[in-house]
């Protein structure tokens, strides 16, 4: 059995985690179905507080930083450009010849 963290999980306990979260899961698999979510939904659970849900939000997250603060819904915007080698592309602080 491997430890974590300084603590052993056994099988039962693991499962008895799994059993209790269960119907959460299934209640977010179907929020996000009826909202028509079509791309991965990643969920991260710190153990300091910190909680994040991104994927398929077209740039939009969930998060809480801390314990201490609150959830707050962030929209990052990207925009992809593919750069291949001996491309001159001009950019913020060139100078002009």
């Amino acid at each position: 059995m491997k430890e974590i963290k300084g603590r052993k999980f056994t099988a039962e306990q693991f499962m008895g985690i799994c059993v209790q979260a269960l119907p959460h899961l299934k209640e977010l698999e179907r929020i996000l179905r009826e909202n028509e979510v079509t791309e991965t939904t990643r969920i991260y659970i710190g153990a300091d507080g910190y909680v994040n849900m991104d994927g398929g939000f077209d740039g939009w997250q969930l998060a809480r930083y801390s314990n201490e603060r609150g959830y707050v819904a962030d929209y990052e915007y990207r925009e992809r450009h593919t750069v291949e080698e001996g491309t001159n592309v001009r950019g913020a602080g060139d100078e002009e010849a």
